[in-house]
């Protein structure tokens, strides 16, 4: 019921609003303001995903892709639901839990596209923080970004002992290394073109994942 509402606001809106929306970096606008369980199929979470923007302000076909845990495991899974959202306002995204044990904080694999079909990729963090320290970012590096045949990165002392994953928008594993070195290059020459997701997962340090994570375009 909830989504055809939504489905009839948005033609409506549509009729008497004939300007395009430019696209710009909104992750910091996006934010997780609730996680609970589907009042109808236990299996299915409900992540309510708040839009600060103006109300002027569309962003296409937004999902969530997966939930990650603090221990970096995939907690549940999801496929475009909504058509779009508008700034100033709030909607549950639902995803199917796979049973994992949760542990916080969660890391919401958010995208949405923009009206040349461009997609955009933002990790929500479930206690409210979407970016990263800036010493920290600064010492967390991958280039060239897009890149074709070879990777390169610039990782912290805390990365040592970590396995360095690369997933697709489906999460699925496509690479993964063990990080035993602050620089590391990295042959992705066999990965397909496309829009994939690097990230730490650390067996000892689990607040490692939450961290460190960048999205990656291959050419």
């Amino acid at each position: 019921m909830k989504r055809i509402i939504f489905l009839l606001t948005f033609i409506a809106f549509s009729g008497v609003h004939s300007e395009s929306y430019s696209q710009t970096n909104w992750c910091g606008d996006f934010s997780i303001t609730g996680i609970t369980n589907d009042s109808i199929d236990p299996n299915i979470l409900q992540i309510s995903i708040a839009f600060s923007a103006s109300t002027s302000t569309f962003a296409n076909y937004p999902y969530i892709s997966e939930i990650i845990d603090c221990q970096g495991d995939t907690l549940a899974t999801g496929n475009m639901f909504w058509f779009g959202q508008f700034g100033q306002s709030t909607i549950d995204y639902p995803v199917l839990s796979n049973g994992t044990s949760p542990c916080e904080p969660y890391t919401a694999v958010f995208l949405y596209s923009d009206n040349s079909g461009l997609t955009d990729t933002c990790f929500l963090n479930s206690n409210g923080t979407n970016s990263l320290d800036n010493e920290v970012e600064q010492s967390w590096k991958i280039y060239p970004n897009p890149t074709e045949d070879v990777l390169l990165l610039q990782m912290p002392q805390l990365a040592l002992g970590a396995e360095l994953q690369l997933m697709d928008i489906a999460g699925k594993l496509m690479l993964e290394k063990h990080v035993s070195e602050l620089s590391m290059s990295i042959n992705i020459s066999e990965i397909p073109r496309g829009t994939y997701f690097i990230r730490l997962k650390h067996p000892l340090n689990p607040d490692v994942e939450g961290i460190f994570h960048s999205k990656l375009s291959i050419h």
